[in-house]
């Protein structure tokens, strides 16, 4: 459907008309998006509450931070960095490139001490606005 704008289109306008307050999210796998622009603006009309983007570079370990960024350039709605976040540089890339909310399943999974780094990193910087926080 990200190729296909238009069946995506069709599919959020559904489930508005069914749920019209409803919070409504969205997972995108930035590197199949064609065109960034219409798609923000299908989920800006949509009133998408946020862009949770796997920014996945294939071929690679890490992130495409450059898709992170287009999207935060783009539009107002709240980025969720997700994919090859595997350390606090990583989580600090994301952050820089725009992302208010970064997905760290990974880490957690290998070093639960991880969250404790990430807390002392962000400590007096933690924020919460709208419901998202900035870590």
């Amino acid at each position: 459907m990200l190729v296909k704008l238009k069946k995506l289109k069709s599919l959020i306008e559904s489930i508005r008309r069914i749920l019209p307050s409803f919070t409504l999210g969205i997972k995108i796998r930035g590197h199949i998006v064609n065109d960034y622009t219409m798609l923000v603006k299908i989920l800006e009309e949509y009133s998408i509450s946020y862009i949770h983007v796997d920014a996945m570079l294939p071929g690679h370990k890490r992130a495409n931070i450059e898709i992170i960024r287009k999207l935060v350039e783009l539009t107002n709605i709240p980025i969720i960095g997700n994919n090859s976040v595997r350390t606090i540089n990583d989580v600090h890339k994301m952050l820089r490139a725009g992302a208010r909310a970064v997905s760290i399943a990974r880490p957690l999974i290998q070093n639960p001490k991880f969250i404790q780094r990430l807390v002392r990193d962000y400590s007096g910087r933690i924020t919460d606005e709208s419901n998202y926080s900035t870590i």
